[in-house]
């Protein structure tokens, strides 16, 4: 229990610092308005976490506990799951409807789009590997 209270407070003080470090970027002149953003990706937003959380879940009920591979998928599977339902949900709108959805997510976490970028492509990247790596060990 002491050690998810710790995990707790670092990781809600790294997410301060890094929203403090890396703010969202200024809004333009012709870009909707955040409630306009919130009505339009609300739905989407929560369905990728969801589905993120989902995978975690799963991964870590169902995988085996040998080797490397599960826990890159553990880490991984879910960023890429996430990464996945955001592009789905977003498919149909084209490059306006994927940057609008960034541009709610970004303001949203009031942390810029370089930071998602540089976390969610790494990671996804690795359960992507991950789930090779286990198919070629099976």
């Amino acid at each position: 229990m002491l050690d998810e209270i710790i995990s707790g407070i670092i990781g809600s003080s790294v997410a301060e610092w890094a929203q403090k470090r890396w703010p969202p970027r200024a809004r333009s002149v012709d870009e909707p308005s955040f409630e306009q953003l919130q009505t339009r990706n609300r739905t989407l937003y929560r369905a990728s976490g969801v589905s993120g959380g989902a995978a975690f879940i799963l991964c870590f009920l169902c995988l085996p506990g040998h080797g490397i591979w599960p826990i890159e998928v553990l880490f991984g599977l879910p960023f890429f799951v996430m990464t996945a339902v955001g592009a789905l949900g977003c498919a149909s709108g084209g490059r306006v409807r994927v940057l609008e959805f960034l541009r709610y997510w970004e303001l949203k976490q009031k942390l810029n789009f370089w930071i998602l970028v540089s976390f969610l492509v790494p990671l996804s990247l690795l359960g992507i590997v991950g789930i090779f790596s286990g198919l070629a060990a099976l």
